[in-house]
């Protein structure tokens, strides 16, 4: 496993709102034989995860769709299910990146992987001591 390339969870375009944790994925495949897989993992299971899961601003939900494709990520406590309500819920950043790694291993098993969580120097809000580090080079984007 010497082939790494991230994930970004949450909102990475250059005109969102800024917020978004990037997951190093170290695997056996290239990013773009990850893609490929990826793709096959759509095909085969007919749902997309981008298209599933927490795809709509400040909106944490999964789809009906993808449960009844994916019931096991419910039973490993990759995705909630509150018994007040009806929907489906995702609350953890890193689940949903470990969601997208076993969404391609699902379909093509000789995927290997590791989520490398590596910290970043600016982070989200104020410390103890209410401080922030906020991130570099907005003005580089037009």
């Amino acid at each position: 496993m010497n082939n790494l390339w991230k994930i970004p969870i949450g909102d990475w375009s250059d005109d969102g709102h800024g917020k978004c944790d990037w997951f190093i994925i170290k695997s056996n495949f290239t990013v773009e034989q990850a893609r490929e897989a990826y793709f096959k993992s759509v095909e085969k299971s007919g749902v997309d995860v981008s298209k599933e899961i927490a795809c709509e601003y400040e909106d944490n939900s999964v789809s009906e769709k993808f449960m009844k494709v994916f019931p096991e990520f419910l039973e490993e406590g990759l995705i909630k299910h509150y018994p007040e309500d009806t929907e489906y819920y995702i609350e953890d950043l890193y689940d949903l990146a470990e969601i997208v790694c076993l969404f391609i291993q699902k379909y093509n098993p000789e995927f290997k992987y590791e989520i490398l969580n590596i910290p970043m120097l600016p982070f989200y809000g104020y410390d103890e001591k209410d401080r922030h580090i906020g991130y570099f080079g907005y003005g580089l984007f037009d």
